[in-house]
């Protein structure tokens, strides 16, 4: 066995598992966060967040340190071609109605 690999495994795809977790539990806990219906509980899962987004960008930083992950950086126009930009011109709209209806 080489130092790239545990139990047949390869360390990248270890790292790659790894940051897909922590990733996963940081939306999982941002959801927590959003819908926690006591103060305890918001706290709670602001520190698990804070933890993982931790956890996440250690594991990223190793990756890209190792030549593993390396993003591209955004170009202008990326926003409006993943559909980025309508959701905001939506979310802005709805935001705007709500502002001007009486409840």
């Amino acid at each position: 066995m080489n130092g790239n690999q545990t139990s047949g495994i390869a360390d990248r795809d270890i790292a790659q598992d790894a940051l897909t977790m922590h990733k996963h539990l940081a939306d999982l806990a941002n959801m927590g966060c959003i819908e926690s219906a006591s103060q305890a509980g918001l706290q709670t899962f602001q520190q698990i967040h804070r933890t993982e987004l931790d956890h996440a960008r250690r594991v990223y930083q190793l990756m890209n340190q190792r030549g593993w992950y390396n993003p591209q950086p955004a170009q202008p126009q990326a926003g409006a071609q993943t559909g980025f930009g309508r959701g905001q011109q939506a979310t802005q709209q709805a935001l705007q109605q709500t502002q001007h209806s009486q409840f």
